[in-house]
């Protein structure tokens, strides 16, 4: 999965020269928290930094609330802050259109950010935010289909090998949603989705073939425990 998938297109902007009030109104009406500064250019938008509700919020007095329809009417500014470009953040973090989703993600965490513009040949084609890698997440997993949720410990070379399970979910009628493998602390485990109309004989058979179920969850609510 690449970025390009889950950012939001066309994203609004802002530019360097306008003010912090016409950043707050942009913010307000497209109910954003995140704008991109940038200049406006023949070939599209050059990225040059990112203001966020968080520096607009401070850029005004206690009293006031910006985001507010009439928050901002009349509202009297610190004059040394009054453009974007005095509050803005410059040299911002940017992803490309096709770089691996998880790559994006990992910037978001490390680097402690909400949002990352997306380029395409070094100008603006999107916004990537924390929520659009929620929203990749539960697409991968499949949360949203239903289906039976099982957990394997795989650390343990005694246990029952698992590449046969996908074709004993094929003999029960079953199909697999989504398969992952990760590490758990000193764990290797591997979580898998299936969905059909009787998920039950599959999880008997896999009890006695010796695998090493951890977990079992359905959105019924039944949950089952090794």
């Amino acid at each position: 999965m690449i970025v390009r998938m889950w950012m939001t297109r066309d994203p609004q902007t802002v530019e360097k020269q306008e003010t912090i009030v016409k950043a707050a109104q942009v913010m307000a009406q497209y109910r954003v928290r995140r704008l991109p500064v940038v200049n406006k250019r023949a070939d599209g938008k050059e990225v040059i930094g990112i203001i966020t509700s968080h520096d607009v919020l401070h850029a005004f007095p206690p009293a006031i609330k910006p985001f507010a329809v009439e928050g901002t009417q009349g509202a009297k500014l610190d004059p040394s802050a009054s453009l974007v470009s005095d509050i803005m953040t410059p040299n911002v973090l940017t992803v490309n259109v096709e770089d691996p989703l998880e790559v994006a993600a990992k910037i978001l965490r490390d680097k402690k950010v909400g949002a990352l513009p997306v380029l395409l040949n070094n100008r603006l084609a999107g916004v990537l935010t924390e929520s659009d890698c929620f929203r990749a997440l539960i697409s991968i997993l499949r949360i949203d289909k239903g289906g039976v949720r099982i957990t394997f410990d795989l650390s343990d070379a005694d246990g029952a090998p698992l590449h046969d399970v996908v074709g004993l979910a094929g003999q029960h009628g079953l199909e697999v949603a989504s398969f992952l493998t990760f590490d758990d602390q000193e764990k290797r485990v591997a979580v898998m989705r299936v969905q059909g109309a009787d998920t039950a004989p599959f999880i008997d058979k896999l009890w006695k073939l010796g695998h090493r179920v951890l977990t079992i969850y359905s959105p019924s609510g039944k949950h089952r425990e090794s």
